[in-house]
């Protein structure tokens, strides 16, 4: 290490002259992956755009995941008032709900898949 980088402790091995060690440190952070439970260490430097890029992952599919309920949602909707005699002349908004609900699940899993790209 440089002279930017002193040593974070230095030891003696024994009383002759010069024979010491220097331990050098670096900080880092550490993942867990409780899927495969893989501890991953990663350099300070490094890990500002990994965070950056698990959070983007994280709003898309919280975004995709929002979307597919509110999809689910309208379907519900839409199928209960459809065999409701009483109200068949709503039933063209509970449709609309149906196709813009599905527009936007498609939108957003559109937008994860160009963030996550392609797999084989």
């Amino acid at each position: 290490m440089s002279a930017k980088h002193p040593p974070a402790a230095e030891n003696a091995l024994s009383k002759k002259d010069g024979n010491t060690v220097n331990a050098h440190h670096t900080s880092c952070q550490c993942y867990f992956r409780p899927e495969t439970t893989e501890v991953i260490f990663l350099d300070e430097s490094d890990s500002g755009e990994f965070d950056d890029l698990t959070s983007k992952l994280s709003e898309l599919m919280d975004r995709l995941e929002k979307a597919r309920v509110r999809h689910s949602a309208a379907i519900e909707a839409y199928y209960k008032k459809r065999n409701d005699i009483a109200s068949q002349e709503a039933l063209p908004a509970y449709f609309d709900a149906v196709v813009s609900t599905e527009i936007e699940a498609e939108k957003a899993t559109e937008a994860l898949q160009k963030e996550v790209g392609e797999f084989d």
